[in-house]
């Protein structure tokens, strides 16, 4: 599935240029590929936004849609410009999107994507007091754009206390090469944490909270020896 986003070219311009265009609603980019030398753009906030809104988040592919104001030059784009986020930086506060990059993928050629992981189903574990630990969210695979995965769903259903599912065991269709190592634990179901209770030994005092001993004088102790011998 692609999405069409329009984006403009701009001139490379001082911060304060860049700070009037996302106070305008416009997030500064960068537009690059094979044979294609970086092209400084910008996109609709909204519209970015809306072609991310899909099951395949940021591996959605996007139909780039290149245009140029009068008097900026621009490159001779011919062609379909089938685009990918190559990465998108956020203000760390407020999560706003501040620029993105993209780059332009060969719909013959594989490319390279972080997947997300999905759990269907509860794990009758958890059920009797087990702990389901989702060790890895994300796995790297390689495929043609075309047979890039939104996502990869794995059935834990039928685990139990004591069961454990490797990376090896993520369904992929044709096509789709998990890179990551296959032997890594993806999620388990381990036995609850068992809090051990102090108990005390036989003999032994346990100092009550609140409660402050006594001090020992050693005065009184040798006062008490001399009266037992007389």
């Amino acid at each position: 599935m692609e999405v069409k986003l329009k984006a403009t070219v701009r001139e490379p311009g001082k911060h304060s240029a860049i700070t009037e265009l996302r106070d305008a609603g416009l997030i500064p980019g960068t537009y690059y590929g094979k044979k294609i030398d970086p092209v400084s753009v910008y996109v609709s906030d909204h519209e970015l936004r809306e072609a991310l809104h899909t099951e395949a988040g940021l591996n959605v592919l996007i139909e780039l849609l290149v245009q140029a104001p009068e008097g900026v030059q621009a490159p001779d784009l011919k062609g379909k410009q089938v685009v990918i986020i190559k990465d998108m930086q956020r203000n760390p506060i407020r999560g706003d999107i501040l620029h993105v990059d993209f780059v332009k993928v060969s719909m013959t050629e594989e490319i390279t994507a972080a997947i997300p992981i999905l759990l269907n189903g509860e794990a009758p574990g958890v059920k009797v007091g087990g702990v389901l630990q989702h060790s890895i969210r994300e796995v790297t695979v390689k495929s043609l754009p075309a047979n890039l995965p939104d996502s990869l769903a794995i059935d834990v259903s039928v685990m139990e206390i004591g069961d454990s599912l490797k990376v090896s065991d993520l369904p992929v269709t044709e096509g789709v090469e998990i890179q990551d190592d296959l032997e890594e634990i993806l999620v388990s179901v381990v036995p609850p944490t068992k809090v051990e209770e102090v108990v005390p030994v036989e003999g032994e005092e346990v100092e009550v909270e609140g409660e402050e001993a006594e001090p020992e004088v050693i005065g009184e102790k040798k006062e008490e020896a001399e009266q037992t011998e007389e």
